[in-house]
């Protein structure tokens, strides 16, 4: 008979994302710049609102499998209100804005002339 496998510990695999992280976000911010610092609120939010989604559905499911933390203290329900906020947040949508004054082509070269 097999045994059960462990569930993972908190940090298990999660390296790779987080040195991932810390080297995205710099490159981001510099590409940002690059592109004319065009909106800079809905532009660093549409960046967190993902990361922080991912940070919760991380560490809610591995409490959750490492000492059922998630069930005794916020409930599935309260779970599943968090996630789908987040989900909303991100899939909603800002009004069509100008870029500050660059087109999608002016800004696609200058990215392209970065690499």
């Amino acid at each position: 008979m097999k045994q059960a496998k462990n569930p993972p510990s908190l940090w298990q695999g999660q390296m790779f994302h987080l040195i991932s992280l810390l080297i995205l976000i710099p490159l981001v911010g510099y590409l940002w710049v690059a592109i004319g610092k065009p909106f800079p609120v809905v532009f660093w939010v549409s960046i967190a609102i993902p990361i922080a989604h991912q940070t919760f559905v991380w560490l809610s499911w591995r409490c959750e499998l490492l000492y059922s933390g998630t069930s005794k203290s916020i409930g599935f329900r309260l779970y599943l209100v968090v996630f789908l906020f987040f989900l909303q947040a991100g899939l909603c949508q800002f009004p069509p804005v100008q870029t500050s004054g660059l087109s999608i082509d002016e800004i696609a070269e200058k990215i392209i002339h970065f690499f």
